[in-house]
């Protein structure tokens, strides 16, 4: 194959690198312009890949990678919003005229979204992606097993091992609140 027909397969996969960094987790707005730093890694190292053959699974590590950076930057600048995320949307706290009932409500509902989230993000980065990937990307386990080149049985140890996990760590928060009620 030569070097012609070797860029014209990397950029085929445009497409397939998209999903793969909206299974990550890549944020909706930031998912372009991720894809396009993977390009763009893929497209500088091209003299490194030795077999044409293996594009897809060097590809996949090359977003890996720019999706692990993503998320580092992204930790480090943790942005305060006034928008909360609902089943309907995002809604602007200031813009909603609401009993105070429904604002109450709507700040519990998205503290315990962040607190999933937190936890999740907590998880190892294996399970964080085997979770991200089954729930948000709603892939089956075989499929997870397929793109982080796992054993299947493997992908269903660490997915079952991650939501006890989780069950466990909420139920300690909600004890937690509970102790707490009982001291005011």
């Amino acid at each position: 194959m030569d070097r012609e027909e070797i860029l014209e397969l990397l950029c085929s996969k445009y497409v397939y690198v998209i999903r793969l960094m909206k299974i990550m987790g890549v944020d909706e707005n930031d998912v372009e312009d991720v894809a396009t730093e993977v390009f763009i890694d893929a497209f500088r190292g091209l003299d490194n890949l030795r077999d044409p053959e293996k594009l897809v699974p060097w590809l996949k590590k090359i977003a890996r990678n720019r999706a692990s950076k993503y998320f580092r930057k992204r930790a480090k600048r943790k942005e305060i919003s006034n928008m909360i995320k609902t089943e309907m949307g995002e809604i602007d706290i200031f813009d909603t005229i609401a009993d105070e009932v429904t604002v109450e409500k709507l700040l519990q509902d998205a503290e315990r979204r962040g607190m999933v989230r937190d936890m999740i993000n907590n998880l190892p980065d294996v399970s964080r992606r085997v979770i991200r990937m089954r729930f948000w990307g709603e892939y089956k386990h075989s499929e997870i097993a397929e793109i982080m080149n796992i054993n299947i049985n493997t992908e269903k140890s660490i997915y079952r091992r991650s939501l006890k996990h989780l069950k466990e760590q909420y139920l300690n928060i909600l004890r937690k609140e509970e102790r707490d009620e009982w001291k005011r």
